[in-house]
């Protein structure tokens, strides 16, 4: 939680820096995804969904958490694409 002065200095952020908002609002997505409880394919599929979103974003920031799902699911699974769906575009929407 954020006090006053915080919650002041971010809308001042978030304002000069909108990718910025963005950016914190997909970490604070991706948190609550590891924080659900919650039955494995579905925490899949909102992993897939803010996957898409990150990609969409185009920030590289992101980046290296996209390349370490990837690496990790290729471990378990072999699949080169990470949380595909069965569309031509492996996009989950």
């Amino acid at each position: 939680k954020w006090n006053d002065q915080q919650r002041i200095r971010a809308r001042i952020l978030f304002t000069k820096f909108p990718d910025l908002e963005m950016a914190y609002g997909l970490f604070l997505k991706l948190v609550d995804i590891f924080n659900e409880k919650t039955s494995a394919g579905v925490a899949r599929l909102n992993l897939a969904r803010w996957y898409n979103e990150v990609e969409a974003f185009g920030n590289n920031e992101f980046n290296k958490v996209l390349e370490t799902f990837e690496n990790q699911n290729n471990v378990q699974t072999g699949n080169t694409i990470l949380l595909t769906s069965s569309s031509p575009t492996g996009k989950i929407r």
